[in-house]
């Protein structure tokens, strides 16, 4: 008919709609950082003020997030070693950096390096002695049974372990004329 109306209403086959997250559409990135026992580093309680977390890809995040800590455990420098935080953001929609398929990886790994240990024992005057008990300051923050090594140059001559914030090392082998050192080594990094 000449005067009729139609219309039509055309379809295509498997598409349809979809709506992402916040947490999908502003994922987080954790990083790395190195620290010495006791250093200061921030934590506001804010992951991206602290430069703990950033925008994966890049951009700023949206409005109304809110941050925490995996566990109520923040970084921390008291301790030498290697240690692993992982940050939550939760976004204004309530999806979180956890959700699956966020996109997100909240991890913010802290390797936290012992202070550099001092050697308190004298050794002038003792060149060529043999068998000789030497005291290393550790400082504090460094596990019980970490190993320390004494070195005449780039040669180990005496490793002991520490209990506190000292170790004794028994240097067996005769003492050098030369200035010695010590390296206090962490098994948990």
């Amino acid at each position: 008919a000449p005067t009729a109306n139609r219309s039509f209403i055309m379809g295509a086959a498997g598409t349809r709609l979809t709506t992402k997250t916040d947490a999908q559409l502003s994922p987080i990135q954790g990083s790395s950082h190195t620290k010495v026992v006791g250093d200061a580093i921030p934590n506001s309680g804010n992951p991206v003020a602290d430069k703990y977390i950033t925008r994966k890809g890049s951009g700023e995040f949206p409005g109304g997030m809110s941050w925490s800590w995996k566990n109520n455990s923040a970084p921390s420098t008291a301790e030498a070693g290697k240690f692993t935080y992982t940050a939550i953001a939760r976004y204004q929609d309530n999806s979180t950096s956890e959700d699956a398929n966020s996109g997100s990886d909240g991890t913010v790994t802290l390797n936290v390096k012992p202070k550099q240990p001092i050697i308190t024992t004298s050794v002038a005057n003792k060149k060529g002695e043999t068998n000789q008990q030497i005291t290393v300051n550790v400082g504090s923050g460094v596990p019980k049974g970490s190993t320390v090594k004494i070195y005449d140059g780039n040669t180990v001559i005496g490793t002991g372990t520490t209990n506190g914030e000292t170790a004794t090392v028994t240097v067996k082998g005769a003492l050098p004329g030369n200035p010695i050192t010590a390296e206090t080594v962490v098994t948990n990094t």
